[in-house]
């Protein structure tokens, strides 16, 4: 029987795809459902099922991609290794889609042709619901609370990672640079790159939007030993990749895509959309990222609690500054109180402290009116303090800026 597609205004959710990789290692998107337009295609590219070893998200332009893995209890028999559903939506909730992509992804392991999943799909997006053997088996209103659910991140983990870098990453966020976090495992990466916004949380969700948490997956990695776009490359360069994604899209809305072609071409418009934007929040599973610092301003190893700054932003990121002090002791002092609860509490704790001290530095910028470096050195601030003033003030929405 065929399903009439869902209008694309009427939920969120804009569409499921099935994703199986062969005795081999590669992968291939064997149905999608709706149909996916160009947008929906590069999606499921930048989504392209690097090792993924857990759910995870991921976003290129507008929409989010989640992914929840399959593994298949005998592969030899089914021909198959693994499989993966992928749902596109517009909105940035990876818990609501997350749960909704495991329990499709179950679905899948018990029967892998495309029926149980596109019912899966309609009832989710024309009832906010789908149906089990007991009930609902996933209701779109029990991932409500998202503040709730921010509290429950991984910050405080992340934090213990950071360590003494942790203000170098803070004002990296505050300043709106290009930070990248790398781990070999993708629900790792996925994990940092949504707590990182409870450092800045005086903004509010305004962060979210600049996520890129997964560009281009270790299938990709290979890829990366060629020349790629970075700050300041020829126009042609970022030209050229943004054409070998928009390529692979009309190649992925005509049929099966290749891991290779995602890799190839999904990964180029990721690495472009970094080569070419100032400020980002993003994750990688490709450690040959961290040789190309055209790309970052700092760079996060997770796996190895490590953090580089490019050299560019080196002398700003890591001076000995009056804030730098402050929000070191504000994370520790917050870490401190909230004792035996665990990372789980401190990490909320750590980051409604350093939104404390944004807010006095952003209070700071209001008091001097338009900031200029003779406004700040007469409101007494005074060496790396005045260029890292002038920056939060270029980059904190509400602050007025005099034209340089």
């Amino acid at each position: 029987m065929a399903l009439a597609p869902v209008p694309s205004d009427a939920s969120p959710l804009r569409c499921v795809a099935w994703a199986e990789q062969d005795l081999a290692g590669e992968w291939t998107v064997v149905w999608s459902f709706p149909g996916p337009s160009s947008r929906e295609a590069e999606c499921l590219i930048a989504a392209r099922s690097p090792d993924v070893d857990g759910p995870c998200f991921s976003r290129i332009g507008d929409d989010w991609c989640y992914s929840a893995p399959v593994a298949y209890a005998a592969p030899r028999e089914r021909g198959r290794a693994a499989g993966a559903v992928h749902l596109i939506a517009s909105e940035f909730h990876p818990e609501r889609w997350l749960s909704l992509a495991a329990h499709v992804a179950g679905l899948a392991e018990a029967d892998p042709s495309p029926m149980p999943m596109q019912r899966a799909y309609l009832e989710a997006v024309t009832s906010g619901e789908v149906a089990g053997a007991d009930g609902p088996a996933w209701r779109s209103d029990a991932t409500a609370d998202g503040a709730a659910l921010m509290e429950a991140s991984r910050l405080g983990a992340v934090c213990r990672i950071l360590g003494r870098d942790l203000p170098v990453v803070w004002a990296a966020l505050l300043l709106r640079r290009r930070v990248v976090f790398y781990a070999g495992s993708a629900a790792d990466v996925c994990q940092a790159c949504r707590a990182m916004p409870l450092l800045v949380a005086h903004r509010g969700r305004r962060e979210w939007e600049r996520l890129r948490p997964l560009v281009c997956g270790a299938a990709g990695t290979a890829r990366l030993a060629a020349p790629l776009p970075g700050a300041g490359a020829p126009a042609a360069e970022v030209k050229a990749a943004r054409e070998a994604a928009a390529a692979a899209s009309s190649s992925a809305a005509e049929g099966a895509v290749s891991a290779a072609q995602m890799a190839a071409a999904g990964g180029l418009a990721e690495l472009a959309e970094l080569a070419t934007t100032s400020w980002s929040i993003a994750g990688t599973t490709a450690a040959a990222l961290e040789g190309m610092p055209s790309l970052w301003d700092v760079w996060v190893d997770l796996s190895a609690r490590r953090v580089a700054v490019s050299a560019a932003c080196e002398g700003l990121l890591r001076a000995d500054t009056p804030a730098h002090a402050t929000a070191m002791a504000a994370a520790v002092e917050a870490a401190t109180a909230a004792g035996g609860a665990g990372a789980e509490a401190a990490g909320p704790a750590i980051g409604r402290a350093l939104a404390k001290v944004s807010k006095q530095l952003v209070a700071k910028l209001s008091d001097v009116g338009e900031p200029t470096e003779a406004a700040l050195e007469a409101a007494g601030v005074s060496g790396p303090m005045v260029q890292l003033m002038l920056g939060i003030a270029r980059a904190e929405p509400g602050v007025r800026v005099p034209p340089a």
